[in-house]
């Protein structure tokens, strides 16, 4: 019962997260805001400045291109089990190749094998056990 009152809990805050809307200034004269964003996302000559301080430019000029990626929070999503069966849960026929795929689209690869069990490491409850850069000792 203590686990799905911690996952009900952590459930919570998720829907919490993707239900927040943004506050986006409609009285503006530019600007757009995305139903969806499926494909690159391209920024071109970009100009910003904060309302408060309209003299002081924070992007001047600025352009960016970013292709279709997933959305990896600083705050991980995980549950007090090993590394591959936190992959498992998102599909739980997937092969170890296939983990070892995602792990590499993730990024999070070449830490993982790294780590003295690999992919049968223990994450710990929302992944505590993993380091965050401070010394665990």
């Amino acid at each position: 019962m203590a686990a799905f009152t911690k996952a009900r809990v952590a459930a919570a805050k998720i829907f919490r997260i993707i239900d927040h809307k943004l506050g986006i200034d409609r009285n503006s004269e530019s600007g757009l805001e995305l139903e969806t964003v499926t494909r690159l996302v391209e920024l071109k000559n970009v100009d910003f400045s904060y309302p408060s301080r309209p003299e002081v430019k924070i992007l001047n000029d600025f352009s960016l291109n970013v292709p279709a990626i997933g959305l990896v929070c600083q705050e991980p999503a995980l549950f007090a089990t090993t590394i591959r069966e936190n992959i498992l849960l998102g599909r739980p026929d997937a092969k170890q190749v296939e983990i070892e795929e995602a792990a590499r689209v993730a990024n999070a690869h070449s830490f993982i094998v790294k780590l003295p069990e690999g992919y049968e490491t223990q994450v710990g409850e929302r992944g505590l056990q993993l380091s965050g850069g401070k010394n665990k000792e």
